[in-house]
């Protein structure tokens, strides 16, 4: 049982809109609604709403305010989400939230932001609108409810009652504006595509600073903020030094009392924020003073800029930090002390700008109470305006302490992705998981190019053909991407006792009898689902003939996986990855390597849109690659007008006529690197070992 007081803690992440996905031997409680049944929601639907394709450029819409503006003006996305929304939809009318207040809910002018934003609901454990995170938001899973029907699991009906559904560019707009942090004011990036009206400039948002834990419960480490300027794009690294000894209650430290042990982990760090890691380093004592960290500065408060002592930890002052410089660098690789630089461990973060991760009941994971934290911090400034990046991290004790964390992170094959000028490319690895592993959590990382992330249970492989043996994806439409293994078949199998009921891996009269019952209709076929071989809810008399040769000759039968069945994860979004919780947990216990592995896979989109054309704003680029990017961008085809995809040395290749000048080489193939214009191939999770 998990105790009260946990089970209170956790009730955000485990509230009502979490969906309960079909076809799998565990229930999967999902973030949202990305489905790991590929049948349910096809991907063209999803592509079309959820993606975030829209060209990341700086805004150019120009001047927006006064005479200029020649339909409806606004004064920034909330107040074109007021008008055209709350009002337009007549979801301020008396009798829903305007006087009536339904639901405790006034969505009136003036009334509608502060009733909200962080707002306790009155029909579900979730708040109105958590800053940043819309699967948490109970308002937009009453939203999604009607514009999709049948995604989310809702109390009450969905919203606008009785009224007509968001459209799906109006659901996009709330999604948008809670994932940026709900903001009262301003323009965010992105939504003046989707306002039907003039909107101010958007500039870079400071998210809501995350509430610390009260001290009985957590811990909070906050980042120092570092500066971006407009229209930049950095990844940085830099260290702060902290100690906790003291004020942590005795039951949450380890027999040492070196560490504190926690179970959740909350992240909120501003929406231009592509990642945040931090970093420390098991059973090393990094020292703060090594040369390499240089010069260690006051960041905020009373001595704002001063040089301070690290471990003088008051002479910042309450609301100062003192840091090394953040210093550029890819992954935080080779920085710090050389005896530290190979050994800094993930201690928490994310892939996003919102993340809230419970861990399984009586698994932990330790945190030490003092030394040095490496901050790698990844984020984009799209506006014209130069803004600084925040982020809190918050660590909640674990009362139950049986298991301790183990993480995936499998970069092994990290910039494998290379599909050429406006193509699809899939890209297949395998990872194998120790024998007695339990999975409770996956997730996964790309950048923008990033179309589509799944994960099978089972080695699938290409058998025959040219890539005999390499990793596939066995769901795949044939206009998706070239087939890895050209046409051979895409399998992954295991041994099945056919008629063995009771799993013992072996075949006994009674067992048969049972099969002959189910072949007769007087039991039902989940009664010994090892009879049915081929998994389709039938037996059929060959299948009896299997059971009885199982019995004469006690030998297994090598069957195929079921792709749709083995099918455990899918996400469509790049930037806010799906975080699957299993519940109960994903259970490996084979000698059998192949029943150990997890095959993952990425589709990646290099400049296709959706009628498979050229897609010149999605495609990679030479001229939009940024300086800094770890691997350059050779441009190999054309992108003016006549010449779209024609192979390319040099603008000259590219000239509608020899010697005209107008030609633009500057599409590149795909290339592994750190910015968002570079890609990445990264499968992420949680899992413990049961001894």
């Amino acid at each position: 049982m998990i105790r009260l007081r946990r089970l209170l803690r956790l009730a955000v992440a485990t509230a009502a809109l979490l969906v309960i996905a079909s076809g799998a031997s565990a229930s999967v409680r999902l973030w949202f609604f990305d489905s790991p049944d590929a049948r349910q929601f096809p991907p063209t639907r999803l592509d079309r709403w959820l993606s975030d394709s829209r060209p990341l450029t700086p805004y150019s819409g120009g001047e927006t305010n006064g005479s200029q503006c020649e339909t409806q003006e606004f004064a920034g996305t909330y107040d074109a989400i007021q008008t055209l929304i709350w009002e337009g939809r007549g979801c301020t009318a008396s009798q829903c939230h305007g006087s009536a207040m339904s639901g405790g809910l006034d969505l009136r002018r003036d009334a509608s932001h502060g009733n909200l934003f962080d707002a306790a609901s009155l029909g579900s454990p979730l708040s109105r609108v958590v800053p940043g995170d819309r699967s948490r938001s109970y308002l937009y899973s009453k939203l999604a409810a009607a514009t999709f029907p049948g995604t989310v699991e809702i109390t009450g009906a969905p919203m606008p009652n009785g009224l007509a559904p968001l459209t799906v560019d109006e659901l996009d707009l709330v999604r948008l504006w809670i994932t940026n942090g709900a903001p009262e004011n301003g323009t965010i990036e992105g939504t003046e595509h989707l306002i039907d009206g003039c909107v101010p400039e958007p500039e870079p948002i400071t998210i809501e600073p995350l509430p610390a834990p009260d001290p009985g419960d957590g811990v909070q480490v906050v980042m120092p903020p570092w500066h971006l300027p407009a229209e930049s794009e950095d990844e940085v690294c830099f260290a702060t030094y902290y100690d906790l000894s003291g004020t942590i209650p005795e039951q949450y430290l380890n027999e040492d009392g070196s560490s504190f042990l926690f179970d959740v982990m909350e992240l909120r760090q501003d929406p231009q924020s592509h990642h945040l890691l931090l970093h420390y380093t098991p059973g090393f004592d990094v020292d703060p003073y090594h040369p390499s960290f240089g010069t260690w500065t006051c960041t905020g408060g009373a001595n704002d800029g001063d040089e301070c002592d690290p471990k003088d930890l008051g002479f910042c002052g309450e609301d100062g930090i003192c840091s090394t410089a953040p210093e550029s660098g890819a992954g935080c690789i080779g920085w710090g002390p050389p005896d530290a630089a190979q050994r800094w461990t993930q201690l928490g973060g994310a892939q996003q700008a919102i993340a809230l991760l419970p861990f399984a009941e009586g698994v932990y994971a330790e945190f030490p109470v003092r030394g040095v934290l490496r901050w790698n911090s990844h984020a984009f400034n799209l506006t014209r305006f130069d803004t600084d990046i925040n982020g809190r991290l918050n660590y909640t004790f674990a009362d139950e302490q049986e298991n301790r964390v183990r993480r995936i992170f499998n970069a092994n094959s990290i910039f494998a992705a290379n599909a050429a000028p406006f193509t699809r490319q899939e890209v297949c690895r395998p990872h194998v998981l120790p024998r007695g592993s339990r999975l409770f959590n996956l997730t996964s990382h790309t950048h923008k190019r990033g179309q589509r992330f799944r994960v099978w249970d089972g080695a699938f492989r290409c058998a025959g053909g040219a890539n005999d043996g390499e990793s596939c994806a066995p769901i795949q439409d044939a206009d998706e991407a070239p087939d890895i293994c050209a046409g051979a078949p895409c399998r992954a199998t295991r041994d099945l006792f056919v008629g063995d009921c009771n799993g013992d891996e072996r075949v006994v009269v009674s067992e048969v009898v049972t099969g002959v019952r189910i072949n007769l209709g007087e039991l039902a076929t989940d009664v010994c689902a090892n009879v049915d071989a081929d998994g389709d809810s039938v037996v059929a008399v060959n299948e009896l003939v299997m059971a009885v040769d199982t019995l004469l000759h006690g030998e297994a039968r090598e069957i195929d996986r079921d792709p749709v069945e083995t099918l455990i994860y899918t996400s469509f979004l790049y930037n806010d990855p799906l975080y699957a919780e299993y519940d109960p947990p994903r259970e490996y216990d084979s000698d059998d390597r192949d029943l150990r592995t997890l095959t993952y896979c990425a589709l990646y989109n290099n400049g296709v849109d959706g009628d498979g054309l050229p897609d010149l704003e999605s495609v990679t680029r030479r001229s939009r690659t940024p300086e800094n990017a770890f691997s350059p961008c050779p441009a190999v085809a054309c992108v003016n007008d006549g010449m779209v995809g024609e192979s390319c040395r040099s603008d000259a290749d590219c000239d509608s006529s020899p010697g005209a000048g107008d030609g633009f080489c500057d599409a590149c193939n795909i290339t592994g690197g750190v910015s968002t214009e570079n890609e990445m191939f990264i499968l992420i999770g949680l899992y413990w070992v049961e001894r």
